[in-house]
């Protein structure tokens, strides 16, 4: 056998088991006598007559009927927490039968005064933002996103208002992800918690035997971070998921049509996620994520490379004896399951490294065991501080849609920002609209940019005609060329006032072919394209002035990397960074921080 090498020494020397707790909700008046009890900190025993048994189950740690969701947190979640914040994955998740006391430990009660622990986390995470900070450490930018699990549908519980169709799971180099799923950005914890209130609005919820207001569905609240430290330009990102789980319940009970089919649906995902962690527990080379939406959506979650909590909420009721042991059961299961998280690490110009990490070191550690280039130029350091102020001193970003006269038609877009500041004009891919590239608002206001998103005529709020996505097409009366033209003109660009241009894939295109204009290469600043679509000849670009930023991810099938090295060879001012993160939809902060923020002194 081969010897091992250093990379899987260290692999091996990192791994830990995930954190299983037990937590006992009161007896309530309805429930009779008792069948379990908590044996010391960290045992579950069935009651028994005479003698008093061994521990049944044991746990990390079991925390009986007394205690608060605050010291919930603080034993179970917030090393979680910690360790997200030091650029590991990680999940929480509430597991139990129905009326068990999960959504009452995620979200706690109003009517009772309680906080939830995902309401504790967000008033840590934010501490921790705000002492950074000011201590000129790290600048942040956090995306969050309300998602549930009903009926094998996945709903987004951000959006307001009406009946929506189930989102398309879809799967890209052996990874799923919901498409269009909402993601937005926050800055304050104010923000997070009008996010949290509006999906909790929206959540399904239901009468059962055992809870009047019982969760229908399965709901996954996550946060994604991308973190940069000041001093060396490294970046890091991470996700972390709270997950409340919907209760099993018996088909035994008296359900109408559509109960007996929510039940169902949950019972057989909880089934599915039981196969999953049983799967995983024994190290098996297949895992059943596919079986389910639920395991689909969780399999970033439940990976071999995060850290994981497992909160099981039971009963002591003799009425749910069975159920609770299944519980158990389940969590006895979920203790075995072993990871070795580690931490993704971008440098400048987006290269990547992966570290492994011992559960103990400390969390800066990551950012001084990484062996990457470190670009220490000027610019690149006034550029990152003036980042840092830019981020300091920026507020909530307030979206105005405008309404533009163009020659193809009344163009739709969306601001913020600074308005007196430089413009940045953001142009969709083919087909798509300004929301596709949401994400990229924050670093650019951030930066002292005004960006401004467009739909191109055609496309989304936009009317008018879809304009030709070829290349050489772009130059037709009221094509893309002269629309764009007139939306600069629009905003007052000049050649006083320049503006940077930002495009993907066909957008990415429109933004080349008009800087090759006499007339508007002049008012524009920079060009940053994304994976640029080009199908006219490439000698016409040889004559192009204006500095271009080309981003490029080689593992992208639908984008050949060979032309993004023939562009690169063809514009003389350009600079082509290649991002090793996968498909840039599925790593938007990593490619937004490496790139945008990092790159952002060449424009």
């Amino acid at each position: 056998m081969a010897a091992a090498t250093a990379h899987e020494k260290q692999h091996r020397k990192c791994r830990e088991a995930v954190r299983v707790c037990v937590r006992l909700r009161p007896l309530l008046p309805a429930d009779g006598a008792a069948a379990w009890r908590a044996a010391g900190p960290a045992g579950v025993a069935e009651c028994a007559e005479g003698a008093r048994e061994a521990p049944a189950f044991t746990f990390q740690r079991v925390f009986d009927t007394g205690v608060s969701n605050e010291e919930v947190y603080k034993e179970l979640v917030e090393p979680i927490v910690t360790r997200w914040l030091a650029g590991f994955n990680g999940t929480v998740l509430a597991y139990g039968q129905t009326a068990s006391g999960k959504t009452y430990t995620m979200f706690g009660s109003v009517d009772e005064g309680v906080e939830g622990i995902i309401y504790l986390a967000i008033e840590r995470m934010f501490a921790h933002f705000g002492q950074h900070s000011r201590n000129a450490e790290r600048q942040y930018l956090l995306c969050v996103s309300f998602a549930e699990v009903y009926n094998e549908g996945v709903y987004d519980l951000l959006i307001d208002g009406g009946e929506q169709s189930p989102l398309p799971i879809r799967e890209r180099n052996g990874t799923f992800y919901v498409e269009g799923l909402t993601e937005s950005f926050a800055t304050c914890a104010e923000d997070v918690l009008e996010l949290l209130h509006t999906g909790n609005q929206h959540k399904a919820l239901g009468s059962s035997c055992l809870h009047g207001h019982s969760s229908r569905s399965h709901t996954v609240f996550r946060f994604v971070l991308a973190q940069q430290a000041l001093n060396n330009g490294l970046a890091t990102v991470s996700e972390l998921n709270l997950v409340d789980l919907a209760g099993a319940e018996s088909m035994t009970y008296e359900y109408g049509a559509g109960q007996q089919k929510e039940t169902r649906f949950v019972n057989a995902s909880l089934c599915s996620l039981k196969d999953v962690v049983t799967a995983l527990s024994r190290r098996e080379k297949h895992i059943p994520y596919r079986n389910s939406t639920l395991t689909k959506l969780l399999q970033p979650c439940l990976g071999r490379n995060g850290v994981a909590a497992v909160v099981c909420c039971v009963s002591p009721a003799a009425v749910h004896r069975e159920w609770t042991r299944r519980t158990l059961q389940f969590g006895n299961i979920a203790k075995t399951v072993v990871s070795a998280p580690k931490v993704v690490v971008f440098g400048p110009g987006g290269k990547m490294e992966e570290v492994y990490l011992k559960p103990d070191e400390e969390q800066d550690s990551v950012m001084v065991k990484v062996n990457v280039a470190r670009d220490r130029d000027e610019r690149a350091r006034a550029t990152r501080h003036a980042l840092k102020n830019a981020y300091e001193q920026s507020k909530i970003l307030d979206y105005t849609e405008i309404r533009i006269p163009t020659c193809a038609g009344e163009v739709f877009a969306v601001g913020c920002g600074t308005k007196d500041a430089p413009l940045a004009l953001i142009l969709p891919g083919y087909p798509g609209g300004w929301d596709d590239w949401e994400y990229i608002f924050a670093p650019l206001a951030h930066a002292g940019w005004h960006p401004v998103g467009v739909d191109m005529p055609g496309f989304g709020r936009s009317g008018g005609q879809r304009q030709s996505s070829r290349t050489e097409r772009h130059d037709d009366p009221g094509g893309a060329n002269s629309t764009v033209s007139d939306i600069l003109t629009f905003f007052g660009v000049s050649t006083s006032r320049k503006c940077l241009l930002l495009g993907f894939d066909w957008g990415g295109g429109v933004a080349l072919s008009l800087s090759l204009r006499a007339a508007e290469c002049t008012r524009i600043s920079a060009v940053v394209v994304f994976h640029p679509s080009w199908t006219a000849p490439l000698a016409p670009l040889n004559s192009l002035r204006t500095p271009t930023l080309l981003l490029w991810v080689p593992a992208e099938q639908n984008h050949p990397y060979s032309l993004g090295r023939k562009l690169a060879r063809a514009v003389p001012p350009s600079t082509l960074v290649t991002l090793d993160c996968g498909h840039f939809s599925a790593d938007k902060p990593a490619a937004m921080y490496c790139c945008i923020s990092a790159q952002v002194h060449l424009v």
